[in-house]
């Protein structure tokens, strides 16, 4: 039986822990901010490739489509 375990986060890195998902998407992608829906937490996952160290996984929507996020995302690995 798996045991939840709850963390206080301090305030100033909850603004920090949200914005992550978005600003990853605007500078790996290319996708506009205003693009981005706010990101929902689906959950912790244990990274077993670096000792265990958890991350945060997160779902986001934008309002482009796939065909327009691939070619965003190629122009951006042209630079």
């Amino acid at each position: 039986m798996y045991k939840i375990q709850y963390v206080h986060i301090p305030n100033i890195f909850k603004l920090d822990i949200w914005n992550s998902p978005v600003d990853e998407l605007v500078e790996e992608v290319g996708v506009s901010s205003d693009q981005i829906e706010s990101p929902k937490l689906l959950g912790t996952v244990q990274n077993l490739s670096l000792p265990g160290r958890p991350s945060l996984e997160f779902l986001t929507r934008i309002s482009s489509s796939a065909k327009e996020v691939q070619q965003l995302s190629y122009k951006k690995s042209l630079y």
